[in-house]
């Protein structure tokens, strides 16, 4: 199994284990925008696949649900329930419709509390489509045929 900080495209992509268990759990995106926010995405063992928010800076309470407001490219404004899954973090609830919308946009335009904050999404597709695959392979990239690349050493 394979962890680690490679890239595809914008995204930061890996695949993990469970804390509990220490088997694979399942493998994930993340990509960042200019107010350190953290849009994430993932798909489970068990082919659920999620997506959230995340922050440092955020205080969270566990289990606290929130609506957040959001739309994709110039589409019609909408709104999804967010679960805080831990302090830092917000989940989605699974949605179709949301998927989709995500697979074929270019900019996520999300409006938490009274921040508005922006996405690059263009790449979403290849990344849920490679996901999915990561998923499939037990998190073994190297079965993947769009493998990522390593991130280039900081300089």
């Amino acid at each position: 199994m394979w962890s680690g900080d490679n890239r595809l495209a914008q995204w930061h992509v890996g695949a993990y284990a469970s804390d509990l268990t220490g088997r694979f759990s399942h493998c994930a995106a993340s990509a960042k925008d200019r107010n350190g926010i953290y849009l994430t995405y993932s798909f489970t063992t068990n082919s659920n696949w999620h997506m959230g928010l995340a922050s440092k800076k955020w205080r969270l309470t566990p289990g606290d649900e929130y609506s957040i407001k959001y739309r994709v490219d110039d589409g019609r404004p909408d709104s999804v329930i967010a679960k805080a899954a831990d302090n830092q973090t917000t989940r989605f609830k699974d949605n179709a419709d949301l998927f989709n919308a995500f697979r074929r946009g270019r900019t996520l335009h999300v409006r938490v509390q009274s921040t508005d904050l922006a996405f690059n999404i263009t790449n979403t597709s290849l990344i849920l489509d490679f996901l999915q695959k990561c998923v499939a392979s037990g998190g073994n990239f190297d079965e993947v045929a769009d493998k990522p690349s390593p991130s280039p050493p900081a300089t």
